[in-house]
């Protein structure tokens, strides 16, 4: 493995570990303000819609300045706007945070996927391997919140800054950008997120509309989903912060398993955009077991086998977008990552405010819409099959 590649991957192992300090906390932080239920998905919709709006633009960016040189300098607005969350105290001042949050993640989204491209002999399976061991780390990023928040939820705020900022320091030092293509000045008049979905409209064949698609629809029924599980532990069953962060554990190493023995031996073997409709499917039918299912243990035991297996689809669509935006990295990594930040737009609006008309209405629209994205899914596969055909 290239140095390179190694150096991305200990700034995005750490950047996801410090980042999911807040998300176990959350929740005991919206009741401790006294604020609606809603709030769980709103406050995420508000970031959500950040990455989804500046995706394409730090698509633009990265390729101008560098990835790593962009990456940095987010890491430490994160850091700036978690402090701004961890000191509100109304709706509007979390949904501000979050908001101004959501663009800087959106710059570390989209500039870790070019730095990749722009390093990497193997793209496709470097991003595969980033993003399956990024999504077990998170989970102990979780575990680590967990406890920290029984402490105290204002200092896990303040440590997940301080963690965030020293992880921008040190890939300043260690993130070395290969040299940039344009050259030409930068203009104010280029911040128009809007413009640079318009600029990206020849990228979208049909084949990569379909593969959107379905990654839009990944997102909005995943989003949905786990927000929803996340606040659902804590309401119903009264999970403290570091019950919530050990059920993260429990999942990270089910995904840690499952990619590890499963997930890169299909991308090594090929036939991925076949092979990801069986998971699809399987999620499925996860969820429609969540639903029925009211007993404790059989209701987490499908939970966290969700987990896992969406894992693997996220891995898998990581490693498809290599393949799709083989020729226009940056842009296609904009759009990619927009993508599935607008399915996680409407995922996290609909679990926030759905969850006060009944608790399990979320994991109902789950399952629907990732039921559209196997149709989806199915429809890319086929499509691309007789493009090979022809």
């Amino acid at each position: 493995m290239k140095k390179p590649i190694q150096r991305i991957y200990l700034i995005i192992f750490l950047y996801c570990l410090a980042a999911n300090f807040a998300h176990p906390v959350t929740p005991s932080f919206i009741k401790q303000l006294g604020l609606h239920d809603y709030m769980f998905g709103l406050a995420f919709g508000m970031m959500a819609l950040a990455n989804f709006i500046f995706s394409p633009f730090w698509g633009k960016m990265s390729e101008r300045f560098g990835p790593g040189r962009v990456l940095s300098l987010a890491l430490f607005g994160y850091a700036c706007m978690q402090l701004a969350f961890g000191s509100s105290t109304q709706e509007w001042q979390i949904c501000a945070a979050r908001f101004f949050g959501g663009f800087f993640i959106s710059a570390i989204s989209v500039s870790q996927i070019i730095y990749v491209m722009q390093n990497s002999d193997q793209p496709g399976h470097d991003l595969a391997v980033m993003n399956s061991n990024s999504t077990v780390v998170s989970q102990f990023g979780f575990l680590i919140g967990g406890f920290l928040g029984d402490l105290s939820v204002k200092w896990t705020f303040l440590i997940q800054a301080a963690c965030l900022s020293g992880i921008g320091i040190l890939g300043m030092f260690i993130l070395k950008d290969v040299e940039t293509r344009e050259k030409k000045p930068f203009s104010v008049k280029e911040i128009n997120p809007f413009a640079d979905f318009i600029s990206c409209r020849d990228l979208m064949t049909p084949y990569m509309t379909l593969f959107l698609a379905m990654t839009a629809m990944t997102g909005f029924g995943a989003t949905a989903y786990e927000q929803c599980f996340n606040y659902y532990i804590k309401d119903v069953f009264g999970f403290p912060s570091s019950a919530n962060g050990i059920v993260k554990a429990v999942i990270g190493f089910v995904c840690f398993a499952l990619n590890t023995f499963v997930t890169l031996k299909i991308i090594r073997r090929g036939h991925i955009d076949r092979m990801i409709n069986y998971f699809y499917a399987g999620m499925v039918a996860m969820l429609l077991g969540v639903v029925l299912i009211d007993v404790f243990i059989p209701f987490m035991a499908v939970n966290i086998l969700f987990f896992g297996v969406n894992s693997i689809v996220s891995t898998i669509l990581y490693n498809m977008i290599a393949v799709h935006g083989s020729e226009r990295g940056a842009e296609s990594a904009g759009l990619f990552n927009a993508t599935r930040m607008l399915g996680s737009v409407a995922g996290s609006f609909t679990a926030g405010f759905i969850y006060t008309m009944g608790p399990k209405i979320s994991f109902v629209v789950s399952a629907v819409v990732l039921s559209l994205a196997l149709v989806l899914s199915l429809a890319h596969y086929i499509y691309g099959k007789k493009q090979k055909e022809v």
